[in-house]
């Protein structure tokens, strides 16, 4: 009863791989993929090595921790505007957030 457990709560932990995957912009796919090869060989050890299901748990939830470590990536057409910090198209030289005249990209900073 307790693998079903780990079981459903390793499952719960797909979808927030996913959530958190596609909110850092990395490949969800890839990342569900991973999270699911390592959570399932986990599972398949909990349940054939006696006492080992608490140890196993855990370890197949490293890759969580290491997406949750990770920084988020920006995409390489956009850059943050100076006097907000929102994400706008790298060649904008208006941000749409806060209006703020901004310089071409290696220029400078914006003017309010």
């Amino acid at each position: 009863m307790i693998d079903l457990f780990y079981f459903f709560t390793w499952l719960a932990g797909l979808f927030v791989v996913n959530g958190r995957a596609q909110a850092k912009r990395r490949s969800s796919a890839g990342w569900i993929v991973m999270f699911g090869a390592v959570g399932f060989g986990c599972f398949l050890w909990a349940v054939t090595v006696p006492g080992s299901s608490i140890f196993a748990w855990l370890v197949s939830f490293v890759p969580l921790l290491v997406l949750l470590g990770s920084p988020s990536r920006a995409p390489a057409d956009e850059r943050a505007c100076p006097a907000c910090a929102e994400m706008i198209k790298a060649a904008a030289l208006k941000c749409r957030y806060c209006g703020s005249d901004l310089s071409p990209i290696g220029g400078g900073g914006a003017t309010a």
